[in-house]
């Protein structure tokens, strides 16, 4: 079953690759995970197939650096040999000043670098903010990407993580926090492989909305200049992304954008804001005014506009079918470290919304603690997209198929049923005819949607260590590297 959840994440990276091998601009971006949260980080983006960006790894333990098919690796340090940093910071930090040369010679050139690291332990804490410091000496706009530990690592972890942040504050432009006590609020009754996962997809969607700022040429263009105008010494940085279909889909695209579910910090609170909307060829004038409108509304809560910078771009991108889409990316800096992020445990895992060739997918908690996959069509009225769900299942299993249409979040798709119908309480929908019958909201996103709920319960995937983690750390593993996004 988890092969079918990592599909889901496979099918982001297609329509990322689209987005990235656009690339007309000459910038060059790399990435470089430091220690072993970051390490993991990065390995789970060279399975999606990111290009145009440079990965490298860097870490003091030489077991766990092996387990990274990365090109570009760095062992930090001599004196370690290669044994770790035994989750003291100093031995981090003085093992990557050790790795100087190295590292100088790997982030040379590149106009953006971006850190991923965990924090709490000793070379992601400690050798983050030397690598930072590299980056920024060598020109480039430097953000760093950092988890902070769960409550139940101890106060010490949380100290070190802490002592950790103010040191690497003066080293980068900008820097986010994901944290995994809030990923354990929201999210902890889910099985540990897939809320780490949730973490994997937040990190990659980060990259994702650097990506289509760097990259791509919208009909109101966001360029490198105004990134680094925004992004340049500006503190804590909060990034939502937020997409939606159907009835009203450009507002709803927005509230998600501003939902964090892994951020300590108001996103509200930012000084200077990026805001980049994409949208298919059948938006409207009115749907982009609203969303603008929409973005302003909730920024100048208990303030006004002039108190904060805020750019927005928008592009009408190509989707695949022309399946529908809108979409808001915003990356916002200066937040206020003393703000706390509201909660928005409604159920949904926003970040997951994945487009496919004609259908999207949206990964939904449910009640009894498993991961839903409900694939969301466009509106009721659009006859030839749901008759092609149900004429390609009626192909792919060479005998016609039931799906039935999940109100509950309970029901389960089975592939192998036998029907030509598709149906959802009293409304029918088959392949020949669309019957305009009135239909509640769905329970996710409040629209007119079709829903097909492919359930698959998490409690039967195989509990392998190797599951979870690529690799079983050792006892004597330093960092927080233990957990991985």
């Amino acid at each position: 079953m988890s092969q079918l959840f990592d599909q889901k994440i496979e099918n982001i990276e297609k329509e990322n690759e689209e987005i990235i091998d656009k690339n007309t601009a000459n910038i060059t971006l790399k990435v470089i995970g430091v220690g072993g949260s970051g390490n993991n980080a990065v390995k789970t983006m060279l399975q999606e197939r990111f290009t145009h960006v440079d990965f490298v790894v860097a870490n003091t333990d030489a077991q766990a650096l092996a387990t990274v098919e990365c090109g570009k690796k760095i062992k930090l340090g001599k004196e370690t040999r290669g044994l770790g940093a035994g989750s003291n910071p100093e031995i981090g930090a003085s093992a990557a000043k050790e790795s100087t040369m190295e590292l100088q010679e790997e982030l040379a050139g590149a106009d953006v670098v971006v850190i991923a690291a965990g924090f709490g332990g000793g070379t992601g804490t400690g050798a983050a903010p030397v690598v930072a410091e590299i980056a920024k000496s060598n020109g480039a706009l430097t953000i760093a990407i950092i988890t902070t530990p769960f409550e139940y690592e101890g106060p010490k972890r949380k100290k070190i993580a802490n002592q950790g942040i103010e040191e690497l504050k003066k080293h980068v432009d900008s820097y986010v926090i994901l944290s995994n006590e809030k990923l354990a609020d929201n999210y902890g009754d889910l099985p540990i492989a897939d809320t780490f996962k949730l973490a994997n997809i937040s990190l990659k969607n980060i990259i994702l909305a650097i990506h289509d700022i760097l990259y791509r040429i919208g009909n109101i263009n966001i360029d490198y200049a105004d990134a680094k105008k925004i992004l340049t010494d500006a503190g804590l940085t909060v990034v939502g992304i937020g997409q939606s279909t159907g009835k009203d889909r450009a507002i709803k695209a927005v509230d998600k954008a501003f939902e964090q579910n892994l951020y300590k910090y108001d996103i509200k609170t930012a000084k200077r804001i990026l805001v980049n909307i994409q949208y298919d060829n059948k938006a409207t004038l009115a749907e982009i005014k609203k969303a603008v409108n929409r973005v302003h509304e909730i920024l100048a809560q208990n303030r006004e506009e002039e108190d904060y910078e805020c750019i927005i771009g928008q592009e009408a991108v190509e989707t695949n079918n022309n399946s529908e889409i809108f979409k808001i990316s915003i990356i916002a800096g200066g937040a206020d470290i003393n703000s706390t992020a509201e909660d928005y445990n409604n159920g949904e895992v926003s970040d997951l919304f994945i487009e496919t060739d004609f259908i999207s997918k949206e990964v939904v908690k449910n009640d009894n603690n498993t991961l839903s996959e409900n694939v969301k069509q466009v509106l009721f009225d659009q006859q030839k997209t749901a008759e092609h769900i149900v004429s390609s299942l009626a192909e792919k299993n060479e005998q016609t198929n039931t799906v039935e249409l999940n109100q509950t979040k309970t029901n389960t798709f089975n592939p192998t049923q036998t029907s030509t119908t598709v149906k959802k309480e009293e409304t029918l929908v088959k392949t020949n005819e669309i019957q305009h019958q009135p239909i509640e909201q769905s329970m996710n996103d409040g629209v007119n949607t079709i829903e097909i709920s492919s359930m698959f319960d998490i409690e039967e995937e195989p509990k392998n260590y190797n599951d979870i983690y690529d690799e079983k750390p050792e006892d004597d593993v330093d960092d927080n590297d233990r957990w991985a996004w």
